[in-house]
């Protein structure tokens, strides 16, 4: 185990984090060193304990996986060459089992054991075909397995994401058995037991890849088609939050006076949707929750609303919103600021906001506003015999959501209001194949 932990160590210095395939690594090393201090009869060879646990690592992954699939996936029929591959893994990693816990006097005969139900189960084959099932084009259905995954589950990719661990989990136990095989079976090293599998991962990542992207694509279409046949914010909040776990959400849902003075947004790509309808401004923000880690102090809007309230330029200022708007982007650009979105909205007493627990807005109220409108324009409005000019009182609201800047993150604006109209593998199993190598003496 000391050379495993050593080797890890530094494998794990170069694989990043969110590598779900790197698991693979972990339990192939562990069962190789097994089996070779076994041949080798090393003077410290490891228990079996240690066996035990490698072992039932391995099997409750699978477990896992299989409870997690079978709960998520509305596709049964095209996972029967899946399960098949999951009965002879489980069944190879007995046999396995048996052989790492047996006796001297009966290791052989446990090893064929083994040998000979890894072949007769074509384990390599299946292992081989996994992969390839992912984008396998079935005559009878339209769509490869994972196309119609994301297409079923109108691409919640919570759903994607569990399909991708029990992916993940299969492979890295199927590889881990395979290796163990041609080690007992033709004395292969680990590098060259590995190495079959670079080009594999690299193409299963880049499966999961495409279908991410593509769900991705489809959060605009998706987050505009749901704001339009809401009937509440907070309905909406909860559907937003069922189909789009990757982002957080804040809806708000205004009365709409048919004109840009009553309400500004100014935002990021895909951060904001927003729709007017004749009776409703709807607006839902969406936003990513590790940009916030460091918050605007909760009264930096608060205590600057008289501020912000002398930018409206009389009753019948037709840029309010915009005006308190950029009052309120300039305050913070100048304390180094980086604004996201800013929604400014016009509340008579009806409007509605539904906000996550956690949610990163700062607020701010300026109360008091009485603003006069015209559906038409103001010269129309001004020789309107029948004077279509109308009065709305109530107060302006305030949504920032701001943090300090980043240096990797691209920004492009887009305003609406007033008069203006979402590390690789193959590059981990090269490493280990070169540090196996390097610092088997270490």
């Amino acid at each position: 185990m000391d050379l495993f932990c050593k080797l890890w160590f530094i494998f794990s210095l170069s694989i990043p984090v969110c590598s779900q395939f790197a698991g693979i690594l972990k339990a192939s090393v562990q069962i190789y060193d097994f089996i070779d201090s076994i041949n080798s009869n090393d003077p410290k060879p490891l228990t079996k304990a240690d066996a035990d646990y490698i072992i039932k690592e391995l099997s409750e992954e699978i477990q896992t996986s299989e409870t997690n699939i079978i709960r998520s996936s509305v596709m049964q029929s095209r996972l029967e060459r899946i399960d098949d591959a999951v009965i002879q893994i489980k069944n190879s990693l007995q046999d396995l089992t048996n052989y790492l816990n047996s006796s001297t006097s009966t290791r052989d005969s446990f090893k064929s054991i083994f040998i000979v139900n890894y072949e007769n189960g074509e384990i390599t084959s299946k292992l081989r075909f996994l992969p390839t099932l992912l984008t396998y084009q079935n005559p009878a259905q339209k769509g490869t397995l994972l196309s119609l995954l994301a297409a079923n589950s109108r691409c919640i990719l919570t759903t994607v994401d569990i399909f991708k661990t029990f992916y993940n989990n299969l492979m890295s136990s199927g590889i881990s058995i395979n290796v163990a095989y041609d080690f007992v079976k033709f004395n292969m090293s680990k590098e060259a037991a590995l190495k079959e599998w670079i080009n594999t991962s690299r193409d299963i990542e880049e499966k999961f890849q495409t279908v991410e992207n593509h769900c991705q694509s489809l959060f605009t279409t998706y987050a505009t088609k749901d704001l339009n046949e809401a009937v509440s914010a907070h309905a909406l909040h909860i559907k937003n939050n069922a189909w789009n776990p990757w982002k957080k959400n804040d809806v708000f849902f205004s009365k709409s006076y048919g004109t840009h003075q009553f309400v500004y947004l100014e935002y990021e790509d895909d951060t904001v949707i927003w729709q007017r309808t004749d009776t409703n401004d709807k607006v839902a923000v969406f936003y990513q929750p590790y940009l916030y880690e460091y918050r605007l102090p909760s009264n930096i809007l608060t205590d600057s609303t008289e501020r912000f309230r002398s930018t409206i330029d009389g009753e019948d200022d037709d840029s309010a919103a915009k005006h308190v708007a950029q009052s309120v982007e300039n305050m913070l650009n100048q304390d180094g600021y980086i604004v996201e979105s800013l929604v400014v909205l016009f509340d008579d007493g009806e409007s509605e906001e539904a906000l996550d627990i956690d949610t990163p807005a700062v607020k701010a109220t300026i109360d008091d506003v009485k603003l006069t409108y015209c559906y038409e324009n103001r010269v129309q409005c001004s020789i309107d015999v029948l004077d279509s000019t109308k009065s709305a009182s109530g107060s302006f609201k305030i949504y920032v959501y701001a943090h300090y800047p980043n240096a990797t993150i691209q920004h492009s604006k887009h305003h609406i209001g007033a008069a203006d109209k979402l590390a690789n593998i193959s590059d981990v199993l090269f490493l280990v194949a070169t540090f196996l190598t390097t610092f088997t003496d270490w």
